[in-house]
């Protein structure tokens, strides 16, 4: 799987920068791990710093273009950074579709580490992170809930922990790449208080949970108009960094009431299928319902 992702200007301009993450309290820049690895001299780190600048590319990708070392290493100092919990291949903990557990792709993951960097950047850094994001496909062709999935791996494999809600009623998989059960979730939460914390189940990548889709509902887009997602799970936020909410490809209109509330909703599309059209519609329907369009992600 193959991604690409963007920001608008001012989400770029408040990064700063187009590193993976900005470093975390205690966690060594990735250049000085590549030097501790023998990989690079002392002297190298400004040349790439200043390639980098003029550039605007990933410090890995600027060593790997300088010609300083290869990308084989510098993902092995990466998962050093940040303490990356990869399972073994073979583990059926996990769904083989979620490749980012396994470290099987690396420009996928790297693809993921700039979408994280892009949407939240110094914010990160300075541990303020947007608490609560929805993904969304512009159109059925779009592996929306995949991408979901990977990108939830990617940043609680970067240290921060995150929750990830399967919203997706209609086409719910969180449950099944995550192994987990689906007698409570997304529709239990919403309409009882007393299974709140049980909706809520730990996975097999440590910092990262989920909440499954739940028991099927006759008419979803009546259960979020209803009881608005968003702002119900307000209340388990303090307990995360991140809330990463799958709205799949669901109808706009549905995918932008589950999204009423959050703090912004980054748009995946499918590469030369997606029609400008879908992504206009999807976009309008966020505005509509007051919730800014972040970035999206190109499958």
């Amino acid at each position: 799987m193959r991604l690409r992702s963007s920001v608008g200007l001012a989400e770029r301009h408040e990064s700063g920068s187009e590193m993976p993450l900005a470093p975390m309290a205690g966690k060594p820049p990735l250049g000085e791990l590549l030097v501790e690895a023998g990989v690079l001299g002392e002297d190298d780190i400004p040349l790439v710093l200043t390639v980098q600048e003029q550039t605007s590319r990933l410090f890995g990708e600027t060593c790997v273009d300088m010609g300083l070392c290869a990308y084989q290493s510098v993902e092995e100092a990466l998962r050093r950074q940040f303490d990356s919990h990869v399972l073994p291949l073979g583990d059926d903990s996990i769904d083989e579709d979620v490749v980012a557990a396994f470290g099987v792709d690396p420009e996928m993951t790297e693809s993921m580490r700039s979408l994280h960097a892009a949407l939240f950047g110094r914010k990160a850094a300075r541990g303020d992170m947007l608490a609560l994001l929805v993904m969304a496909g512009a159109d059925p062709d779009t592996p929306a809930s995949l991408l979901a999935a990977n990108f939830a791996v990617v940043v609680a494999q970067l240290g921060y922990s995150v929750l990830l809600v399967d919203a997706n009623l209609a086409e719910p998989v969180q449950h099944r790449l995550f192994r987990l059960p689906n007698r409570v979730g997304v529709t239990t939460f919403l309409t009882d208080d007393e299974v709140r914390d049980s909706a809520i189940c730990e996975t097999a990548i440590p910092n990262l949970s989920v909440m499954p889709s739940g028991p099927a509902v006759p008419n979803p887009a009546e259960l979020f108009e209803r009881l608005p997602a968003c702002p119900r799970l307000r209340a388990v936020a303090p307990r995360f960094d991140m809330i990463l909410v799958d709205a799949g490809t669901l109808s706009p209109d549905i995918v932008a009431s589950i999204a009423s509330g959050s703090d912004g909703a980054v748009v995946a599309v499918k590469r030369h299928r997606t029609a400008i059209r879908q992504v206009r519609r999807l976009v309008q329907s966020f505005a509509d319902r007051g919730v800014a369009t972040l970035g999206t992600v190109v499958a």
